[in-house]
């Protein structure tokens, strides 16, 4: 909320539509045509969120750890 406060001294609400609109349409056409290399970052992005969150229950004391179904 705090810096919404910020974003909206900037910004008045249609301008935040506008731009969300311009990011709705533009962000599908950018993704198709730099799927390969997109899909590799949200694949690695996953990878290190993952051991991030190994690491984290590892230590808490009363983290439930949750077992992968393979």
């Amino acid at each position: 909320m705090w810096i919404l406060t910020y974003v909206g001294a900037e910004f008045n609400g249609l301008t935040l539509l506008i731009l969300a609109d311009v990011v709705a349409f533009t962000a599908p056409l950018l993704y198709q045509k730099n799927k390969t290399q997109v899909d590799q970052f949200v694949e690695k992005s996953q990878k290190k969120l993952e051991l991030a969150l190994l690491r984290l229950q590892d230590r808490l004391p009363g983290a439930v750890k949750k077992l992968k179904p393979e």
